[in-house]
């Protein structure tokens, strides 16, 4: 009984609600579900490939997106809270914004990356020669990314946005007139992200660049949108009695503009292409439409009592460990333990099992003690 309990305590983790809006819970779980579903069909060769290849890419797509409006949504707002404290935003308000955000993300990205370089050099003899580069998330920042440790990508972009943003708002408040409000110099900060992304897309696009195959997987042609999350961030910290108007209506323009681009991207990975629109435009209406979702979503403070509740929030806050961890997982089943016919629907079940104990597991042992951490410094 006393080693269960043990085992128990392992894989459970104690969760304050008070502090948690189990909307947003919802929204990061069903990301780190799609991610990981997209990911583990290859462990299930029986699937029609045709189908296999739309949820794949389909679902990938959304997971991740889902992931960068979230993420932004969430620091814009600790963003904002610091330029309208009385200390504002200036280098050593940027500074504790780093150190807490870099504590919470960079060492749980290290250890795997390491992990990574290890598991290569023992099955290849060597690590890939631009290694250095994902040690300052610069592999993907003007071109595609390497094939090692290709989930990095969206990590890269995260990161670059946790720097580009405060320093961002620094240069404004120095650069644009004294007159305007930090609320104005934030605002512009915002649109002119928005705006870059899509005119750098564009521009690419027009410019057909042989070196250039993934638009969507380059950091300098996604920030904006995570930026999507930020303005959402604004309009609910400056135009709250508005948000709470329009948040029904947004939510079903958001549902609207999802399933529109999703079936255009649908489209496209059945013709086996990538048009113009799906290179520029169409991350723009989808990072915009899923960024709809957030108002409504944001008010569902508290989830029904359960284990259906539990488990969503668990999924929630192991999600970055889960990210991290789920395509070595793949990786040693397909290695280790190539499935017999008949077989690949246990694997893949013990794919999940293991994928959430590991990450369980990685986020109480070391995630969460070192972004515990960050308090010491920031």
């Amino acid at each position: 009984m006393l080693r269960g309990n043990s085992i128990q305590n392992i894989f459970s983790i104690k969760v304050d609600y008070s502090k948690r809006i189990f909307g947003l819970d919802m929204l990061r779980a069903l990301a780190i579900f799609l991610v990981l579903f997209a990911h583990s069909l290859v462990l299930l060769p029986s699937l029609p490939k045709a189908l296999s290849k739309v949820l794949f890419h389909l679902l990938g797509f959304l997971g991740v997106e889902l992931f960068f409006v979230l993420s932004g949504f969430l620091v814009g707002q600790i963003i904002i809270r610091t330029m309208d404290s009385k200390s504002g935003f200036t280098l050593a308000t940027a500074k504790s914004f780093w150190i807490r955000r870099w504590f919470r993300t960079l060492p749980n990205y290290y250890l795997i990356l390491a992990s990574q370089f290890v598991l290569l050099y023992v099955l290849n003899g060597s690590i890939p020669q631009s290694y250095s580069r994902f040690l300052i998330f610069s592999q993907n920042l003007f071109m595609d990314h390497p094939p090692f440790f290709y989930e990095a990508w969206t990590l890269a972009v995260e990161e670059w946005f946790y720097l580009l943003l405060p320093v961002s708002i620094i240069a404004c408040s120095w650069l644009l007139p004294r007159q305007l409000s930090k609320r104005v110099t934030f605002l512009v900060v915002i649109l002119f992200y928005l705006a870059a992304g899509l005119f750098l897309r564009v521009a690419a696009s027009l410019a057909n660049l042989p070196e250039i195959s993934n638009l969507g997987g380059i950091v300098m042609f996604r920030i904006d949108s995570i930026m999507y999350g930020v303005l959402f961030a604004y309009v609910y910290y400056y135009y709250r009695s508005l948000e709470e108007r329009y948040r029904r209506p947004l939510f079903y323009l958001g549902t609207v503009l999802i399933v529109l681009c999703s079936g255009y991207l649908v489209g496209n990975i059945i013709e086996d292409k990538k048009d113009f629109f799906t290179k520029t435009f169409l991350y723009s209406f989808n990072s915009f439409g899923m960024a709809c979702l957030l108002p409504a979503v944001n008010n569902v403070k508290k989830g029904r009592p359960g284990p259906l509740a539990s488990a969503v929030s668990h999924l929630s806050i192991i999600s970055y460990s889960a990210y991290l961890l789920h395509n070595s997982t793949i990786l040693m089943f397909l290695w280790m333990t190539p499935p017999v016919m008949g077989t690949y629907h246990i694997h893949y079940l013990l794919f999940w099992i293991l994928s959430i104990l590991c990450s369980t597991a990685l986020y109480k042992s070391y995630e969460r003690p070192m972004t515990l951490i960050r308090d010491r410094f920031s």
